[in-house]
């Protein structure tokens, strides 16, 4: 049994989901307070289910599935088949690597990821000087 003092670290496949709802309501610039709305939850708990703390149940994917304009299926494009905490739901494939969904995906999540997905031109090198970044033709 679990000791209360002891935290309980998220399911690698309730991150992924969450993620996932992450990435397409920002995709559809939707606010979490308005996601929330229109699924009967608090922005808060919206937040939870992003980062994956609380579990969503069907009928509440369904919901978030319909208002964000995807088949609940999407949520779960590269999870694992058994659901697990193993290796293998971490994201991790053969020898430890995470797959390259799992790393998208956590990058995407990141501002740098929704920078390069909704401003992809404004990004410049920053290891090289500006002058050097300039085409010269």
């Amino acid at each position: 049994m679990l000791n209360r003092l002891e935290k309980k670290t998220p399911n690698q496949v309730d991150i992924l989901v969450g993620q996932r709802i992450r990435i397409r309501r920002i995709w559809m610039e939707m606010a979490q307070q308005a996601l929330g709305e229109a699924i009967g939850v608090t922005f808060q708990q919206v937040q939870k289910y992003e980062k994956g703390r609380n579990r969503i149940g069907a009928g509440r994917l369904q919901l978030i599935a319909d208002t964000l304009g995807v088949p609940v299926s999407y949520f779960f494009g590269d999870a694992p088949k058994d659901g697990s905490a193993s290796d293998e739901s971490s994201g991790s494939g053969k020898n430890g690597v995470k797959s390259e969904v799992v790393e998208f995906l956590e990058f995407a999540a990141t501002p740098h990821g929704l920078s390069l997905a909704f401003h992809p031109l404004s990004l410049r090198c920053h290891s090289m000087p500006r002058s050097a970044s300039r085409s010269s033709t």
